[in-house]
């Protein structure tokens, strides 16, 4: 910027002010993104001012926000190949609201650690390691908290078990969807307070904020992978506990599974080539999820909400089965092997020798046949 650019721009008796608190480096310094962004500010007002807080500072606040806008760019680390990959991922709407995000966002900062951090998660947003809601959640769970205390938050999923936070520091993490609450216990013959259960959310931003750290499991980083909630067999509950997903199956610990099934209107059941109920979809929920809400997103591809009808602890795997199913009209049917429940118990009646799936699915076949022809078919008519 020219010295006559500055004395059109700045009133004269701030010149020498904006020189002394580095108004002209941060320009220099910004150079690289402004050049990367001035195209896109064309398309879309929000990055506009962001460009403008930096090469046009008016006032301190101006300024002052110039240097928060350095902060979350430099954070995010963008560059030309972000830049084309955030315009291909995103619609014009969508992108309009990211960046409307951003800016309401780090306006509203008074520490650079949140700009710092929301820059982070814009960088993991393009890189699709989060998604949309997952962001905006993120966003908002920034700017409410006091980031100062987050070192407690990663201690947490640290995984050494034994971290205690105070009641209020619970919450305050609690009401921003980075660890969940239990209240099962309180008021039951041994039972206590609250429990904190771990969550995939918080595993994610922990793991993104800063910069994927070791947990106490030996080869296990913050934030990779899934995190899963263990399983007690003995009572058939969650233990509050919750581990990346390889660690769980390589220590044989218990987790669950969502199944999915294919039903008919008229009662016929999608099977597979071998003539059995077909698993159309399965998941493992993650860390924060019930079954039914996993079923649920895997029913979505159907356009059907998915039911649930039956849970089994498995004998030869260490997995709590969770078996749902999603009703559909014969026009609505997808392409199949298509059975009814007689003809699929013959077959099943000759498998040999009756593993534990064989007994799971034997168990499912029932219940769908409760549902369609027996004393649950008020229920399925209402599906």
């Amino acid at each position: 910027m020219s010295e006559d650019d500055k004395k059109e721009l700045i009133p004269v008796d701030l010149i020498e002010e904006y020189a002394e608190i580095g108004a002209d480096k941060l320009i220099e310094e910004a150079k690289p993104y402004i050049s990367m962004l001035d195209p896109l500010g064309s398309e879309i007002p929000y990055v506009k001012t962001l460009v403008a807080a930096i090469k046009f500072p008016r006032t301190l606040s101006d300024y002052l926000l110039g240097k928060k806008v350095y902060t979350f760019l430099y954070a995010s680390n963008i560059t030309d190949e972000k830049i084309e990959k955030f315009k291909t991922k995103f619609s014009k709407v969508k992108q309009e609201r990211l960046w409307e995000q951003v800016v309401f966002s780090i306006n509203m900062h008074d520490d650079r650690m949140k700009t710092e951090i929301i820059g982070k998660l814009f960088s993991a947003l393009i890189d699709d390691v989060i998604n949309e809601e997952e962001f905006f959640t993120m966003v908002h769970a920034t700017n409410s908290l006091n980031v100062h205390v987050l070192d407690e938050l990663k201690e947490l999923y640290m995984l050494g078990g034994n971290a205690s936070l105070t009641g209020s520091r619970y919450y305050s993490f609690v009401t921003n969807n980075l660890i969940d609450i239990d209240n099962s216990g309180i008021g039951t013959i041994g039972g206590g307070g609250p429990v904190y259960p771990l969550n995939q959310i918080g595993w994610k931003y922990v793991g993104i904020i800063y910069d994927h750290p070791d947990t106490y499991l030996t080869g296990y980083k913050i934030g990779e992978g899934e995190l899963v909630v263990e399983y007690d067999p003995s009572n058939q509950q969650t233990t509050g506990n919750a581990y990346p997903l390889e660690y769980i199956k390589s220590r044989n610990m218990m987790y669950r599974e969502a199944d999915l099934f294919i039903v008919r209107e008229d009662g016929l059941i999608l099977c597979d080539e071998n003539d059995l109920p077909d698993i159309v979809d399965s998941s493992i929920p993650i860390a924060g999820e019930q079954p039914q809400t996993t079923a649920h997103i895997l029913a979505l591809q159907w356009g059907k909400a998915a039911h649930g009808v039956l849970s089994r602890k498995m004998e030869e795997a260490p997995i709590q089965k969770h078996a749902f199913i999603i009703k559909v009209e014969p026009q609505q049917e997808p392409s199949g092997n298509f059975r009814t429940v007689s003809d699929i118990n013959v077959t099943i009646n000759r498998v040999e020798p009756k593993t534990d799936q064989i007994r799971y699915l034997v168990q499912v076949v029932e219940q769908i046949e409760r549902h369609v022809v027996g004393e649950l078919r008020e229920m399925w008519e209402q599906f």
